[in-house]
C-alpha cells in the first residue's frame, strides 16, 4: 500500500463511455433543514432546488470550497453530484452564494451528462476561482470570473490523474497567480492562469498542496512534506526538496471504519504561513495517525509545525477526547487565516462512540499550533454509512474549509436528510466591520443598518457611487437603475465602447457578448488589442478555438485558417489543414507470415504497397519481428540473424547480428540497447555494435514470451504463455527481477499508448483491447469486439491492429473503428511498424546534447540541454543511463532542457531517445 494512499482500490471511473443520460428528476421535495443548528452554528444545505429545498433521490459528497478574497461574501462549492442514487454515475456539481453562505444557488453540473469526480476549488488573489475535476479520460480545469456562477473550461491533461490537488499563489511576489496541480506521482505548474501547464516534475506522492508567504510551494502526503523554493521563478523548472518527516511521527492510519465499505479516512494537509500576521516562515502539517494505539484509540489528528531551517517540532494532538473511548477523528482538514489563526475541522464519533455516527468538530490555535482550543461540535450527529449511491460505498474522501480573520467557512457532507448532501457552516459569526461584535448583534441592537435585510451591515457593503448608501439599497429603493440585474448601479458600470450604455446592459440585451468572461465586451477586447480576431468575425480568436468554431490543430492559439492565409503554415494539398498537423511522410511496414518480405504502405491513406529488397546471398526463409533503430533504419529478426535495412528506401544494409537466436519473435529498442525476446528470455544487445550484453530476463519453466513493452515507470511488461494460459508479468527495468503477475485471457500483443497506459490485445470469450495503468494497476476494457492481433499506435494517435489478412484502424481516444480494413494484405504476421518519410524530423535536427551535474534548491541532480532546429513545442525524449526517460518540449529558440533529481555520484550518460549518436556523458562527484 502506498504511503498516505487514501484508497488502495480507488477507481473513479464507471466504464469506457462515462456518459449518463440524466433521468427525469423527481418533482417531490421536502423542506430544507436550514433551521437545523447545533448551538450557534446553522448548517445550510447547498445542493438544493431553485426554491432552496432538498432534492429527493440524489446524492452529493466530497465537497471543496473557494472564497473570493476580493469579496468574501462570494463563495463557490464543488462536489461529486449523483443525480440518481441508483446509479454510480457522477458529475461535477457546483453551487455559489452571494451572501456569505446564508443562501446557495445550485445550477447543476459544470458539464451536464459528462462524468466528473474529485473536485478541488481554489481562488487566486484577484478573485478568479478555479475548479479542478477528473473524468474517465482527462483532468479538467475550469475558471470563473464572477464568483462561481459561470465557469470557463480549460483542459489540463488528456488522461485521468486520480485524486489530484491544487494550489494557487496568492502572494505579491513573482509567482503571484501561478497555479500548481499534483497527483499520485507528479506535479505541474501554470504561469498563465491555467491556460497552459509546463512539463511534469516532482515525482512524489502528493495529497495536499499550498503556497507560502514567499511563494514557496509545499507538498504533503502521509506524515511527510516537501517544498520547492524555486517554484515562483517562471524561468526555472521547479524542483522539490528531499522528503521531510517529523522524527516523532506515529504510524500513519489506513483504517476506514467510519467510511465503509470503500471510503478513506481523509488526507494529509499542509498550511504554510501567510505574508501578513505573526509566525511568518512557519509551515504546519496535519495527518491522521495512530498516536494512542496502545490505548486502543482507533485514530487521532496530529499537527506538526516547522520554521524554515529548523526541524519539525514535536507533534501536538488536536483532538482532546480521552484515550480508549473508541472515538474516530477522520476527514481532518487544516486551514490558516491571514492573522495566523489555525483552524482544524473534522468528523468525530466521540458523542455516540459508534464508528458510523459522527459530528463535525472544530478547534483552533492562536499560538502557532503549540496549543489547541477546546474541541467544539458544530453539527448534529449523522450516520456516515447510509445514503450511499449505487457502487460508491463512501461519503467521499475529504471535506474542505477556508479561514479568514473572523472565522472559518466549511463545506462538508452529511446525511441529515437520510441521504448524502453537501452543507455549508460558518464557524464564528461574521464581523465585517472589525468591531469585535458579530454582524447580527450590530444589526439587532441598531448599531448598524441593514436596508436589504441580508444580514450584512450596510457599512460593509459596496458604495460605488459614494453617496453613503449601500449599492444594494440604491437598487432596491429605485435610486439607481440596474439593467444588468447584477446588483451594481448602472452609473458605476463600465462603458468600454463609450456609447453611454452600461456594458452589462448590452450583455443582458444580447447586443454584445463576453465570450471569455473577462468582464469586457468582445468588441472592446478586439478594438483595444486585448484579443485577436484574425478572421474578422467579431469573435475573439481564443473563443473561436474554445468553442470549436475554428480549428487550431497545432495548439498555438491561432485559428488554422488564419495561419494558412498569412503564410505562417503551408497547406500544399489545399485541404485547409496545416501541413505540420498532418501525418505526411509516415509509412507503415508490415511483415508477411512465413515469408522473407516486408510490405510498405502509405501510413496516411493505406495506399498500394511496395516490397523491401531481399538480402543478397542469404536467402532467408522467414521474417519474424521488426523494429526501428535510432537512425530510422529497420531491423528484422529472421532465420539468418537480425538484418538491417534502410528505412526510407528499403535497401538492404547488413546482417547486424549474425549469431542472434533463431527464434526471436519480438524486438524493441530502448535507451541505446536492443532487447530481443526468445522463448522464456529477453536478451540485450548493444544498439550500436550489436554485441551481446546479457540475458536480462529469464522466466524459466514451460513458458514463452509472446510480446513485451516498457511502461512509463521504466519496468518491462511482458505477455507470457504459461501452461494455464497467458499472463502479464512485470519485471524491474533496472535489474530484470520479476515483480508481479496478472492473469489474462488469451493475450496476443502489448503496446504503450500515447497517454502513458499499456494496451493489451486479448481474445477468448470477450475479444478486444484492454487498457492498463502502470501506476494505479487498473485494467479496463478500451475497445470490445476487436479481433486480437498485433497493436501499434500510429503518428496520428490512432491504434492499428494487424490480424488475419487485414489491418484495422481504431480511434486512439474512443476505441471505435475508423477503418476496417485500413489495408488488406494476405497473411499479416501481426508485426507492424511506422517509419519516417520525407519531411519528418530526424536525429539530424538535434545539433547538440549537453549534460552536467547541477544543484537546484539544494537538491543535486543532472541537467540535460538540447540545441536543435526542431519546431516550437516539438516533443523530445531523453533517457538517463538507458533507464530513466523524461520528456522535454522545444522552445521558440529550438532549445529544451530536463532535470533528474539526485542520481548517484558516478559517471552518467544522457541520450536522445532513438538517436544514439546524440548523447553526452558527465561525472557527478560526492
Amino acid at each position: 500500500m502506498k504511503l498516505g494512499s487514501a484508497d488502495p482500490i480507488h477507481d473513479e471511473r464507471v466504464g469506457p463511455t462515462a456518459v449518463w443520460v440524466r433521468p427525469a428528476r423527481v418533482e417531490f421535495s421536502q423542506p430544507r433543514i436550514d433551521s437545523m443548528s447545533f448551538g450557534p452554528f446553522p448548517s445550510v444545505q447547498v445542493n438544493v432546488d431553485h426554491l432552496g429545498r432538498n432534492i429527493l433521490g440524489d446524492a452529493a459528497n466530497e465537497p471543496s470550497i473557494a472564497v473570493d478574497p476580493t469579496d468574501p461574501s462570494r463563495m463557490a462549492i464543488g462536489w461529486r453530484q449523483f443525480d440518481a442514487v441508483e446509479s454510480p454515475f457522477r458529475q461535477a456539481g457546483y453551487g455559489y452564494t452571494r451572501d456569505g453562505g446564508k443562501t446557495w444557488t445550485f445550477p447543476g453540473s459544470l458539464t451536464p451528462g459528462v462524468f466528473g469526480s474529485d473536485p478541488v476549488l481554489r481562488s487566486d488573489p484577484d478573485g478568479v476561482l478555479y475548479y479542478l475535476s477528473i473524468n474517465d479520460e482527462e483532468m479538467r480545469l475550469f475558471k470563473s470570473y464572477n464568483g462561481g456562477a459561470k465557469w470557463e473550461y480549460l483542459r489540463v491533461a488528456p488522461e485521468i490523474r486520480d485524486k489530484p490537488w491544487m494550489a494557487v499563489d496568492r502572494t505579491d511576489g513573482p509567482g503571484r497567480g501561478f497555479g500548481y496541480i499534483g497527483w499520485g506521482r507528479a506535479l505541474i505548474r501554470s504561469t498563465d492562469g491555467g491556460k497552459s501547464f509546463g512539463p511534469e516534475w516532482g515525482g512524489v506522492l502528493s495529497q495536499a498542496l499550498d503556497v507560502g508567504a514567499d511563494g514557496t510551494l509545499y507538498v504533503a502526503a502521509g506524515t511527510s512534506a516537501w517544498r520547492s523554493a524555486g517554484a515562483p521563478d517562471r524561468n526555472r523548472q521547479p524542483m522539490l526538496s528531499p522528503r521531510s518527516t517529523p522524527s516523532d511521527a506515529p504510524r500513519a492510519a489506513f483504517r476506514r471504519d467510519p467510511n465503509r465499505p470503500i471510503g478513506s479516512y481523509g488526507q494529509s494537509w499542509i498550511a504554510p504561513s501567510r505574508p501578513e500576521g505573526p509566525f511568518r516562515g512557519y509551515a504546519y502539517m496535519l495527518a491522521h495517525v495512530l498516536a494512542r494505539e496502545d490505548a486502543n484509540d482507533p485514530m487521532d489528528l496530529m499537527v506538526w509545525r516547522r520554521l524554515e531551517g529548523n526541524d519539525w517540532s514535536p507533534g501536538v494532538l488536536v483532538n482532546d477526547d480521552p484515550p480508549g473511548e473508541q472515538a474516530w477523528q477522520w476527514f481532518g482538514t487544516l486551514t490558516l487565516a491571514p492573522n495566523a489563526r489555525l483552524d482544524a475541522v473534522w468528523y468525530d464519533t466521540r458523542e455516540k462512540q459508534v464508528s458510523n455516527l459522527s459530528q463535525l468538530f472544530h478547534s483552533s490555535s492562536v499560538d502557532g499550533g503549540r496549543t489547541w482550543s477546546r474541541n467544539v461540535a458544530v453539527s448534529p450527529v449523522f450516520d456516515s454509512q447510509i445514503g450511499h449511491p449505487y457502487g460508491s460505498g463512501k461519503l467521499g474522501d475529504y471535506i474542505d474549509a477556508v479561514s479568514d480573520d473572523a472565522g472559518v467557512n466549511v463545506a462538508y457532507a452529511a446525511t441529515f436528510n437520510g441521504e448524502q448532501d453537501v452543507y455549508f457552516v460558518r464557524i464564528d459569526e461574521f464581523d465585517c466591520n472589525g468591531n469585535q461584535v458579530p454582524d447580527g448583534t450590530d444589526i439587532a441592537i441598531g448599531r448598524s443598518e441593514d436596508c436589504t435585510g441580508n444580514g450584512i451591515p450596510d457599512e460593509c457593503e459596496a458604495d460605488c457611487n459614494g453617496n453613503r448608501i449601500a449599492d444594494s439599497c440604491d437598487v432596491a429603493r429605485g435610486v439607481s437603475a440596474d439593467c444588468g440585474h447584477n446588483g451594481v448601479p448602472d452609473e458605476c458600470e463600465k462603458d468600454c465602447n463609450g456609447n453611454l450604455i452600461a456594458d452589462s446592459c448590452e450583455l443582458a440585451a444580447g447586443q454584445d457578448a463576453d465570450c471569455d468572461w473577462n468582464g469586457t465586451l468582445d468588441s472592446c477586447d478586439i478594438a483595444e488589442g486585448r484579443s485577436d480576431d484574425c478572421n474578422r468575425n467579431a469573435v475573439p480568436d481564443r473563443c473561436d478555438i474554445a468553442f470549436q468554431r475554428s480549428p487550431d490543430c497545432n495548439d498555438n492559439d491561432v485559428p488554422d485558417e488564419c495561419e494558412i492565409r498569412a503564410g505562417t503554415s503551408f497547406d500544399l494539398n489545399k485541404n485547409n489543414v496545416p501541413d505540420e498537423c498532418e501525418n505526411l511522410g509516415i509509412d507503415l511496414l508490415v511483415v508477411r507470415v512465413h515469408e522473407p518480405s516486408i510490405d510498405r504502405f502509405d501510413g496516411q491513406l493505406g495506399g498500394r504497397p511496395f516490397r523491401f529488397d531481399q538480402p543478397p546471398g542469404l536467402d532467408p526463409n522467414d521474417f519474424r519481428s521488426i523494429a526501428l533503430d535510432p537512425d530510422g533504419n529497420v531491423l528484422v529478426a529472421s532465420d539468418r540473424g537480425i538484418l538491417r535495412y534502410e528505412g526510407r528506401t528499403g535497401a538492404f544494409i547488413e546482417v547486424f547480428i549474425p549469431d542472434a537466436p533463431l527464434d526471436v519473435h519480438s524486438l524493441l529498442f530502448r535507451g541505446g540497447l536492443l532487447y530481443a525476446a526468445e522463448d522464456d528470455e529477453i536478451r540485450r544487445f548493444d544498439g550500436r555494435s550489436g554485441q551481446f550484453i546479457d540475458v536480462f530476463v529469464k522466466r524459466g519453466g514451460d513458458t514463452r514470451i509472446i510480446d513485451f513493452a516498457f511502461g512509463t515507470d521504466g519496468d518491462i511488461y511482458a505477455l507470457i504463455r504459461y501452461y494455464n494460459g497467458p499472463w502479464m508479468v512485470r519485471f524491474d527495468g533496472l535489474t530484470g527481477r520479476l515483480m508481479r503477475e496478472f492473469h489474462l485471457d488469451s493475450a496476443a500483443s502489448i503496446e504503450p499508448g500515447l497517454d502513458g497506459r499499456l494496451y493489451v490485445s486479448v481474445s477468448g470469450s470477450r475479444p478486444g483491447i484492454l487498457r492498463y495503468s502502470v501506476h494505479s494497476e487498473w485494467l479496463r476494457v478500451f475497445s470490445e469486439g476487436v479481433d486480437p492481433g498485433y497493436l501499434r499506435f500510429g503518428p496520428d494517435g490512432n491504434l492499428y491492429v494487424g490480424h488475419g489478412s487485414v489491418i484495422d484502424r481504431i480511434d486512439g481516444l474512443t476505441g471505435e473503428y475508423i477503418d476496417s480494413p485500413f489495408v488488406a494484405i494476405a497473411d499479416v504476421r501481426s508485426e507492424l511498424v511506422f517509419v519516417r518519410g520525407d519531411g519528418v524530423v530526424e536525429c539530424g535536427d538535434i545539433h547538440r546534447v549537453r549534460a552536467r551535474c547541477r544543484t537546484f534548491d539544494g537538491v543535486p541532480g543532472i541537467e540535460a540541454r538540447i540545441q536543435s532546429s526542431l519546431p516550437r513545442r516539438a516533443p523530445v525524449y531523453l533517457t538517463l543511463n538507458g533507464v530513466d526517460r523524461r520528456r522535454a518540449q522545444i522552445d521558440n529558440h529550438g532549445r529544451a532542457r530536463v532535470f533528474w533529481h539526485g542520481p548517484a555520484a558516478r559517471r552518467h550518460r544522457v541520450c536522445v531517445d532513438d538517436c544514439w549518436l546524440r548523447c553526452d556523458v558527465t561525472r557527478c562527484r560526492p
